[in-house]
Formats: C-alpha cells, sequence, structure tokens
C-alpha cells in the first residue's frame, strides 16, 4: 500500500487513542471525589494530549504533510491549533478512468470542517483543559458537554452522555 495512505491510518488510530483517553479523564473527573487541584492536575495530561494530537496532525510522510491540502511549505497546524493549510485534494490516477484521493484536509478531519455531525477535537481538547483549570463562562461555569464535545455520535446538547465538571 502506498506509505501516505499507511501513515494516514496510524496516525488516525492514535488520534482515535489519544481522544479516547481525553473522554476516560473527562468522565473520571466528572466525580464529586476529585476536588480543584486533581483537575488542574488532569488539564495539564489533557493539554498534553491536545499537543500531542498537534503533533500528529502536523505528520509527514516523505517530505509531504499529509493533513496540509496542497500546502506544504510549513505545517497544516499552528502550536494553538489553527488550521494553516488548504483544502487541496491530492488524487493518483490508478488506471484511464479512475483516480484515489490520497488525503484529507486537515480542517476537515480534526477541526470537523464540512462534515455532517463533525467533532473539532481540537477545540474540545482545549475546552476540557480549560473546564478542569476551572476557566468557565456563562451561568455553569464548568459545565462541559461530553456528548457533544467528544462524541460525534451525539446530535445535541441535551445528549443523555452530557455531564459536568463541577468544582
Amino acid at each position: 500500500g502506498s506509505p501516505f495512505l499507511q501513515q494516514t491510518d496510524s496516525v488516525l488510530s492514535d488520534m482515535q487513542d489519544d481522544v479516547n483517553r481525553a473522554k476516560e479523564i473527562a468522565l473520571q473527573l466528572a466525580n464529586d471525589n476529585y476536588n480543584a487541584e486533581d483537575r488542574r492536575i488532569a488539564a495539564v495530561e489533557v493539554q498534553q494530549i491536545f499537543d500531542q494530537v498537534v503533533s500528529l496532525a502536523n505528520s509527514q510522510v516523505e517530505g509531504r504533510y499529509i493533513f496540509g491540502g496542497f500546502k506544504n511549505g510549513s505545517v497544516p497546524f499552528s502550536a494553538s491549533g489553527a488550521y494553516l493549510g488548504d483544502n487541496g485534494q491530492i488524487a493518483v490516477q490508478t488506471d484511464a478512468t479512475s483516480s484515489v484521493v490520497l488525503n484529507e484536509p486537515g480542517n476537515k478531519v480534526f477541526q470537523g470542517a464540512g462534515v455532517a455531525g463533525g467533532v473539532g477535537v481540537l477545540d474540545a481538547l482545549r475546552d476540557l483543559t480549560e473546564v478542569l483549570k476551572g476557566n468557565g463562562s456563562g451561568t455553569s461555569p464548568l459545565g462541559l458537554s461530553l456528548g457533544v464535545n467528544l462524541d460525534a455520535t451525539a446530535a445535541t446538547p441535551g445528549s443523555a452522555r452530557t455531564r459536568s465538571i463541577n468544582d
């Protein structure tokens, strides 16, 4: 198989592992047995997960960024998770009438852009970090909807899987 496709598959598998760990942390810390210091420590781990996902999003194969679209002169994602690539899709001719697309733009994969029910993984991880630090907003300053933010199968904020992380 193509090294490009193999690396993409590996990156997506690693990203899924990272997201699953973040979900475990969020569910665990939504328990009243944990205090602000426990959550602060957990926030450090979630920040590390965020950094790891950005690193995965900036993966290369044979000198090409796999999630940057056509842009290849610099990393597709900044350290803060902003997408710097474009929407280009690289196609390879397989025979006289067919071609195969080798890549998906990073904003589609990591930010859910243009995907029905798409999840902004980087935004969700950033939000979880802030909630664990105690930096909320609105009437429920430390509430976090896991169903919406970390699970693409949940369609609404009223999901039965929603839990809050509270001080």
